[in-house]
């Protein structure tokens, strides 16, 4: 009998531990708005290296990152469409196997990827789970077609330091 008792005791003592210390390993997922602003301005800086190893855009007459679809990235409740937008910006543009090495070597996906994580945990409100700005990034995909090879990619890039200043005003409006 005392051996049982003992035995549950030690029992429900190693529970308990595995239980106390588990979840202090467990990061917390919460805004870290000051992280998120130094990322996205580090991000910004390497950016000005990351444009110099291709080639110039010189297509002056379309616009990727138009004022409609900044209107629906600011947008309070667009958090899917912010989401969905940077992961379609890392999937079309930065891994094309022309910037995929480069984007890597400087790892501007992976800082990217994770400034695309904390934004997620940054809400200014609650989000609206409906599908909400399409217009915007469906003009986007046309505007992609209208552009022959690697001249798409080099136009995203051009236009990425304007990306991380949409992010970076996004968190300097969120109290």
């Amino acid at each position: 009998m005392k051996f049982c008792t003992s035995l549950l005791s030690v029992l429900y003592l190693v529970s308990l531990h595995i239980f106390t210390c588990d979840t202090r390993l467990i990061p917390q997922k919460t805004c870290q708005r000051l992280k998120l602003e130094k990322d996205t301005e580090n991000l910004y800086n390497k950016t000005a290296r990351f444009k110099e190893l291709f080639p110039k855009d010189n297509i002056t007459d379309i616009q990727f990152l138009t004022e409609e679809l900044k209107q629906d990235f600011m947008a309070q409740k667009n958090c899917n469409l912010r989401n969905n937008f940077l992961s379609f910006y890392i999937k079309t543009f930065l891994e094309k196997p022309p910037v995929q090495e480069k984007a890597k070597k400087l790892k501007i996906i992976q800082d990217l990827m994770v400034i695309q994580d904390m934004l997620l945990h940054c809400k200014k409100s609650h989000c609206d789970h409906k599908e909400t700005g399409i217009k915007s990034l469906t003009e986007l995909k046309i505007k992609i077609r209208q552009i022959n090879g690697n001249k798409v990619l080099w136009k995203a890039i051009s236009e990425m330091d304007t990306l991380l200043e949409w992010i970076y005003e996004y968190v300097e409006e969120m109290l």
